[in-house]
């Protein structure tokens, strides 16, 4: 696995195509904030897109896809004069529930409108991750991500070959349809990540795409991924990156937006807590796995990190838990 995949792994990708629409006359949706990441494709027609926080407007036409990280609240509207009906009203009209965290799939084509003006086909989904605390791959990423169809190269172009498989799914009646359509999502979400990393990630804030498309410090974050339960050390990592100690921990700061040891802790933490989930490994292999010389030593670090022992957690499977994202070794 590379970094990327590493880490979805950890996160618990949970992607949710929640409807294909096709709209007529002067539509308009107003969209909640979510615990999830909301996201819209125009396969045809246009769509516009409202910042709650800002006001701000940003149109899609065709192939266009528009993902927001952090769950903001915002309008879609088929132009400046529609107004905006709350959508859960609108799925309440078609008996449909609207998305709630765990929901895997829930696709529906809708039809709306009175049959004038332009025709509008839309798809909408959610990326959800299960493991709901702090997330590396959104850290640092703005408010909408804005992908534009008419890409001919890189991520971005084959991105749109995976849209254009998505929608032929949502309209095919063969068994196994949402889960195809899911499985696509996903990969949608990753051509994304990567098209960010071609393009917008090293202008972007702290986070750890901006660390990826960095030669040096993505070299020590390749390492770090490779053997978590290394003796890293600030002299290490600033080798595999060719910089005096200084030099790097300012620099991985300023890309990372956190210090190259709490970002050692993390993925040890992360790594951890997949395997008390997902396997039967004791807390003294795990500790083992992970760098920790002692079961003790682990457990004390995995509670200030997840805010519970290591036993409770694996109890539990997905307590509510508190997470210190800049902790210390």
């Amino acid at each position: 696995m590379d970094i990327i995949e590493e880490v979805i792994a950890c996160l618990q990708l949970q992607s949710t195509v929640f409807c294909r629409m096709t709209l007529s006359g002067r539509w308009g949706f107003a969209k909640d904030a979510l615990p999830g990441v909301p996201f819209h494709i125009v396969m045809a027609g246009q769509a516009l897109i409202e910042k709650k926080a800002s006001g701000e407007h940003i149109w899609l036409r065709p192939g266009d896809m528009a993902i927001f990280p952090g769950g903001d609240a915002h309008n879609l509207l088929y132009d400046r004069d529609a107004p905006a009906l709350p959508f859960k009203s609108v799925l309440a009209s078609f008996g449909a529930s609207p998305w709630r965290p765990g929901m895997r799939f829930q696709t529906r084509t809708l039809h709306i409108g009175d049959g004038t003006l332009e025709r509008t086909v839309l798809i909408s989904g959610i990326f959800y991750f299960g493991e709901r605390r702090y997330n590396p791959l959104l850290q640092g990423l703005p408010e909408v991500m804005l992908f534009k169809g008419d890409q001919s190269c890189g991520a971005q172009a084959t991105m749109g070959a995976a849209v254009a498989l998505l929608d032929a799914e949502l309209q095919n009646t063969s068994p196994g349809q949402m889960t195809v359509a899911g499985r696509l999502s996903d990969v949608i979400l990753i051509y994304a990540l990567r098209a960010w990393l071609e393009t917008g990630a090293k202008n972007g804030h702290p986070g750890l795409l901006r660390g990826l498309a960095d030669a040096n410090i993505g070299r020590v974050l390749q390492a770090i991924h490779q053997r978590p339960s290394a003796r890293w050390s600030l002299s290490d990592m600033a080798a595999q990156a060719g910089q005096s100690r200084s030099r790097f921990a300012a620099h991985f700061k300023t890309l990372m937006g956190t210090s190259p040891m709490a970002y050692v802790t993390d993925w040890r933490m992360r790594q951890a807590a997949q395997s008390l989930q997902q396997s039967a490994s004791s807390t003294a292999t795990i500790a083992q796995q992970t760098g920790y010389g002692s079961e003790v030593t682990f457990s004390k670090a995995f509670s200030k990190w997840a805010g519970c022992s290591p036993a409770r957690y694996r109890k539990s499977g997905d307590p509510i838990i508190r997470h210190s994202a800049g902790a210390e070794d």
